[in-house]
């Protein structure tokens, strides 16, 4: 799990410089806060798949799809998907990112999921 307050301050960052605007969460529970505080103005989850708090991403994926089904995501891991369970079937639709990936490659792949100029907002919880 990548759990490193500087990493996450960082990207997140980037992701204020690129032109987003940034909620980050430390934990899945604070995810999920963010996300009953802000549903209507975050356009993107980015997660990582093992997270503190008792939730996984891809618990945060189905709980926030729930409740917003277009809502894109990206679950980022440095295992191989089926080696967390990312093969079983599931309802939740996301993008995984295998770690470690770059910041170009990790700009890359949000502008391509949400535009900067339809989406104002991400929420970026977890270790990144």
């Amino acid at each position: 799990m990548e759990d490193d307050l500087n990493w996450r301050a960082f990207l997140g960052q980037v992701f204020v410089l690129s032109g987003y605007q940034v909620l980050l969460a430390e934990d899945g529970p604070e995810a999920l806060l963010l996300w009953q505080q802000n549903l209507r103005q975050i356009n993107l989850l980015y997660t990582d798949m093992v997270l503190p708090g008792g939730l996984s991403g891809l618990d945060l994926v189905e709980q926030m799809q729930a409740e917003n089904p277009a809502l894109p995501a990206i679950i980022s891991s440095g295992h191989d998907p089926e080696f967390i369970g990312l093969h079983e079937p599931t309802a939740a639709v996301f993008t995984f990112l295998k770690k470690p990936a770059n910041i170009q490659e990790i700009t890359r792949l949000v502008s391509q999921l949400l535009p900067r100029a339809n989406s104002p907002l991400r929420l970026i919880p977890g270790g990144l």
